[in-house]
């Protein structure tokens, strides 16, 4: 056992007879700390931003109240997918690493990692495919706009023409002589 004289050197920072540096009550608030001042610095960030944010929204009111998420976020929500696969691939090297005797909670982790693996991998080519549709749909889209576009022109230049040529079919007539001096 560990007498108090041994156990004092623990909080000076000392290695104790178990090889860690510090201990469990000196980790637990140096991690309070820490974490109370990050609180505290995204707290003071999102007030700042929110005053910025109003102030213009006050000189143009077409902005709206809630901005854009920042780049980071976008990052992130747009790598997601490989970040979760990411995650559940490490798990899944460490199970194998693992050498624990093969149990159901074992079998378990593998497989569910093995599925979210799958998940995500079928998300992405899904998404993938819906994307080039939507590129392709906007392409034809663009296209039948253009081309409904000519047709109309076409269709105009036609009926201007058809006119002209039911009138020189008519023939000319004595009130077309007299309107018309060109002819």
């Amino acid at each position: 056992m560990a007498t108090a004289a041994s156990r004092s050197h623990l909080y000076r920072g000392k290695i104790d007879q178990r090889g860690n540096l510090l201990s469990p009550t000196i980790i637990v608030s140096v991690c309070g700390i820490v974490v109370a001042a990050l609180v505290a610095l995204y707290v003071s960030y999102a007030q700042r931003r929110q005053m910025r944010q109003i102030e213009l929204r006050r000189t143009d009111p077409t902005i709206p109240l809630r901005p854009p998420p920042s780049p980071p976020i976008q990052w992130v929500l747009r790598q997601l997918p490989f970040i979760l696969m990411l995650i559940a691939s490490g798990d899944l090297v460490s199970l194998f690493l693992n050498n624990r005797p093969v149990s159901k909670s074992l079998v378990l982790g593998i497989v569910l990692d093995i599925i979210q693996i799958i998940f995500w991998l079928l998300y992405l080519a899904i998404k993938r495919i819906f994307d080039s549709f939507l590129r392709y749909d906007d392409g034809i889209t663009r296209a039948l706009l253009s081309s409904a576009t000519f047709t109309k022109d076409v269709a105009q230049v036609v009926a201007e023409h058809e006119k002209r040529l039911q009138v020189l079919e008519e023939g000319p007539t004595s009130d077309s002589e007299s309107s018309d001096p060109q002819r």
